[in-house]
């Protein structure tokens, strides 16, 4: 990809892939939480008419592929044009993140907050997971919590499986829903051994989990990130780079087009570590989509989606 190339993707997409919804949007001018840092109050702002940035808080913008240099930047990461082009050249590997929740305009509350979080009793729930989705019931104490969400709109609230992620918020399951509350981010689990011989990353928990039942164990020696969507993979980065104790890193993407764009993304982040030996692990469930798919089907139950 050339800077023309990445010049042409679209700011307000990049914006979404990154978990970043408008505030405030007048159609032709887009205002965000900054993505550089945290802010009470929105000061990034999307020419979307010409598809440039600025920030009012670091009195800086231009175009997109200044966008990603300083984006990297404020990741602790390499940030050269170069470097910069490179990580744009992956955004079409990305999916968009899941509805954010929490995301309200300047002034207003949100309509969904998290009430109360304790271990998975719900029976639908627990259904859903053992049943539905074979994770053992052992595996779902350990890892998952029931995250209860009052809708101040209805006044009603309900109950949903959540892990919670790096920035305090929750992802969210259920059988009949898919979603995210807070900013999305990763979650990082450190694993048994120390220091960590590996990393695994995961797209999601259900695939972590289901590759630790596979496996027998509640546990891998390394550590495990799950993504819970491919738009945070370079928040998975600065996990990864320069962690010498890793001597592997394992990818358990999904096996479509996105999922293989995700996995050579994270082929190339090993290579440059010199040190991390690569493994992709996705023939070991293929020609199933992921981990969960395959386990699943494998003990002979329909899957619910």
């Amino acid at each position: 990809m050339n800077a023309a190339q990445a010049n042409a993707i679209s700011l307000p997409e990049i914006m979404k892939k990154l978990g970043y919804l408008p505030q405030k949007d007048r159609g032709w001018d887009s205002l965000f939480f900054s993505p550089f840092r945290d802010e009470r109050t929105p000061s990034f702002h999307v020419n979307v008419a010409d598809n440039i940035w600025y920030d009012f808080g670091e009195e800086r913008g231009g175009d997109v592929v200044d966008f990603a240099c300083a984006y990297l930047e404020s990741r602790n990461l390499g940030h050269s044009v170069s470097e910069a082009l490179s990580f744009l050249g992956n955004f079409d590997a990305l999916s968009l993140p899941q509805r954010v929740f929490s995301v309200k305009s300047e002034g207003e509350e949100p309509a969904l907050n998290v009430e109360n979080v304790h271990s998975v009793r719900n029976l639908p729930l627990l259904r859903y997971l053992v049943h539905d989705r074979m994770i053992p019931l052992e595996l779902v104490r350990k890892y998952l919590v029931e995250v209860e969400v009052h809708n101040r709109n209805t006044g009603k609230t309900f109950s949903l499986i959540g892990m919670k992620n790096a920035d305090k918020g929750y992802e969210l399951r259920s059988a009949f829903f898919k979603g995210c509350i807070g900013h999305k981010d990763v979650t990082v689990i450190r694993g048994a051994g120390y220091p960590p011989p590996e990393v695994h990353v995961f797209e999601g928990f259900m695939d972590m989990l289901s590759a630790l039942a596979d496996q027998e164990i509640d546990a891998f020696p390394g550590d495990m990130i799950v993504l819970h969507s491919l738009a945070c993979l370079s928040k998975a980065l600065p996990y990864v780079e320069n962690y010498e104790s890793y001597k592997r890193l394992y990818a358990w993407l999904d096996n479509d087009r996105a999922g293989e764009k995700g996995t050579q993304f994270l082929q190339r982040v090993a290579e440059r570590q010199k040190h991390l030996e690569f493994c992709a692990m996705n023939n070991t469930y293929a020609p199933h989509k992921d981990v969960n798919e395959a386990r699943v089907m494998r003990l002979g139950l329909p899957l619910l989606r």
